[in-house]
């Protein structure tokens, strides 16, 4: 008979068994468990305890509160992402002052975006009471029940607005307070190493963008030279394109953790109860609504009408523009006075053009036309009774409609309709964000038709001699040589 013994039968292995409470036997030490779980609230295990508990309650809080502003994964991506390219292209031997400089810059845009929201504010608010008040004023008109449901309509679309207006300034005061923190740090760290006379005197220009593309330039081999360019670009651009999407797809796993992403629904319409036909609507359940009107008032409208009567030739009733013998196209810059380098941070331009301009501009009109604005994501545009059109990438709606309706002064024409949308799924490179702009300068073209050839050929066939003029808008006196034409 042979004797054999496992470790399984030991008396000792089940000891440890029940000891140590797993099927194992191993004896395992967990000191976080055992400090955050020491069931004392006193020492060292309590202390730890608190500050894990706080921690963990600040997270939740700090959460809610990004939910709340519009805060995600994808927009702080993007936030890094704009951050690179701007410390890319960040200019390393700039001085204290033009640095300094571009704060102040910062921080009176974001004094302009807070009077803004805090003005939008007062404005809504006073319409509401107006609207609340004329009612009881005049009960036949409604009474008590139709100024409730007009201060609650107003109150309602103001909240949007001033919601709108909010999340900007707050994401200019995270920026401005990251660009704060940054300059401030590089000027002491830079005076620290090369002593205290660093920053007072102008050098050239250096940035890290440019001392790569020196080094690509470099390269003698011709071919060489060209992979490693096409390397670069696509390297970066492949892996923000990547980060992106590793950025979207988080957020989208982490909506559907929380119970956030509403899971898609279908039904089936019938819009005629006379037909057989349906439709199968999917989506979430806001989706689905939009979807369901859209298909009822298609059907509505069709019916059993003949589709040729709708898709056939119709008189054509386009507005035709005329040639434009005057016209005023306004720049906008990132500063409100010269020099405007391009290798600011913050550079930025733009430009308006003016069309059907009035006769008779006073300087003072131009310049009460040409006052500062907020540009951002939202395209709105401005369709004129002339058939042409103004448009302006501003940082809100209320804010685009605001600038063109000051443009507007200056010319003969009037609004029909608005159009107004945020921009998405734009290339991180061309992303909008709010910053304000101040006009620069103008031109003006004023176009003379001329009885022989010569010029310029219009698409009548007629031909004109133009003739520019420059006004400086940035200082306040009226120039010398401002145009009487105008």
């Amino acid at each position: 008979m042979v004797l054999t013994l496992t470790a399984s039968n030991l008396v000792s292995r089940e000891i440890r068994k029940t000891t140590t409470g797993n099927s194992t036997g191993i004896r395992k030490i967990d000191f976080a468990g055992n400090v955050l779980d020491s069931g004392t609230n006193n020492g060292i295990g309590g202390a730890v305890r608190k500050l894990w508990n706080g921690s963990k309650r600040f997270g939740g809080w700090l959460f809610r509160a990004a939910k709340w502003i519009g805060i995600s994964i994808t927009g702080v991506f993007d936030w890094l992402v704009e951050r690179s390219y701007e410390l890319a292209y960040f200019d390393w031997n700039q001085t204290d002052a033009q640095l300094r400089e571009s704060l102040a810059s910062g921080l009176e845009s974001l004094a302009r975006t807070a009077g803004g929201l805090i003005g939008s504010g007062l404005g809504w608010l006073f319409s509401a009471a107006l609207g609340f008040g004329l009612s009881l004023v005049f009960p036949v008109i409604g009474g008590a029940t139709l100024a409730r449901f007009i201060a609650s309509t107003v109150l309602a679309e103001g909240t949007t607005e001033i919601l709108g207006r909010l999340k900007t300034l707050f994401t200019q005061s995270i920026g401005l307070t990251a660009r704060y923190i940054g300059v401030e740090t590089f000027i002491s760290t830079r005076k620290l190493i090369l002593g205290e006379n660093a920053g007072k005197t102008q050098k050239e220009p250096w940035t890290i963008a440019g001392a790569i593309e020196e080094s690509v330039q470099a390269i003698p081999n011709r071919y060489l030279r060209a992979f490693t360019e096409g390397l670069i670009d696509e390297g970066v651009e492949s892996f923000i394109e990547g980060g992106y999407i590793i950025a979207s797809e988080l957020e989208a796993a982490w909506a559907a953790r929380n119970g956030d992403l509403e899971p898609e629904k279908g039904v089936y319409l019938q819009p005629n109860a006379d037909s057989s036909e349906k439709f199968l609507i999917q989506g979430t359940t806001q989706e689905a609504k939009a979807r369901v009107l859209t298909v009822l008032d298609q059907s509505r409208l069709i019916g059993n009408r003949d589709l040729g009567y709708f898709v056939g030739d119709i008189e054509d009733s386009t507005i035709q523009p005329p040639i434009q013998r005057r016209s005023l196209v306004i720049h906008y810059r990132h500063k409100d006075a010269p020099p405007y380098p391009t290798s600011d941070a913050n550079f930025r331009k733009g430009k308006f053009i003016i069309p059907d301009l009035k006769t008779g501009i006073s300087w003072e009109e131009l310049k009460q036309a040409c006052r500062p604005f907020v540009c951002g994501r939202y395209r709105v545009t401005a369709f004129l009774d002339s058939g042409r059109q103004m448009k302006v990438f501003a940082s809100s709606k209320s804010e685009g409609q605001s600038k063109i309706r000051e443009l507007l002064r200056l010319t003969s024409s009037s609004v029909l309709r608005w159009s107004a949308g945020e921009l998405e799924d734009e290339n991180s490179l061309l992303r909008k964000k709010p910053q304000t702009l101040w006009a620069s300068k103008a031109y003006f073209f004023l176009k003379t038709k001329r009885a022989t050839p010569g010029g310029l050929l219009s698409s009548t066939g007629d031909y004109f001699d133009v003739e520019r003029f420059v006004i400086p808008l940035y200082p306040d006196e009226k120039p010398d040589d401002y145009p009487v034409r105008l």
